[in-house]
């Protein structure tokens, strides 16, 4: 009887120890998902500030006019 507990405790580790780790992966992955991602969209936000600001600096000096 005790070797049976013990075996289900195993099992039970192990599959927590695998869930953990798969846990752990799929984290490693979204991260790396949400660096790229980052990466791609803030160089365009920056660069459609600037354009937007422009747009308004043409707009203000052609109300000025």
């Amino acid at each position: 009887m005790r070797d049976i507990k013990k075996m289900r405790l195993e099992l039970l580790d192990f599959n927590f120890q695998r869930r953990t780790n798969e846990h752990n992966s799929l984290l490693v992955q979204l991260n790396q998902q949400v660096y790229v991602i980052e990466n791609l969209l803030i160089p365009r936000k920056e660069q459609l500030e600037l354009r937007i600001a422009a747009f308004e600096e043409q707009q203000n000096r052609q109300k000025n006019r």
